[in-house]
């Protein structure tokens, strides 16, 4: 992943926060966004999905200029994952990356700007 990792466009910012992953057709499910930026994120879950699988995504992200937590709606695609076993057969984490396909623009300014407030 080192490559991938020397190939984003986009700077990142870790963050822990949970997300509500709308999948098109199918039920919702849970997840935890690991790191964010304005090209997409990081998730974690324990639902797997298939890479190119579109979702719609649902999450709270604080506003840097008022300081309170706005609501995120985009639409993005899997453009890769991760499965990590913790016992073979019981239980299963997903790590995907996230692209995003849509989010509006008032919005990608509000993560633009979290993005921007990183420590460095």
């Amino acid at each position: 992943m080192a490559g991938y990792d020397q190939e984003r466009r986009h700077r990142r910012r870790a963050i822990v926060y949970a997300a509500k992953v709308v999948l098109f057709y199918h039920a919702d499910l849970e997840g935890q966004i690991l790191n964010i930026s304005e090209g997409g994120l990081g998730l974690e879950s324990n639902a797997a999905l298939p890479i190119g699988q579109p979702i719609g995504l649902n999450f709270l992200l604080s506003n840097p200029a008022t300081n309170q937590s706005v609501a995120i709606v985009a639409i993005g695609k899997v453009i890769w994952k991760i499965v990590r076993g913790r016992l073979e057969g019981i239980k299963k984490d997903y790590r995907f990356g996230l692209k995003f396909e849509y989010v509006p623009p008032e919005q990608m300014a509000i993560i633009r700007e979290f993005v921007a407030k990183m420590p460095a």
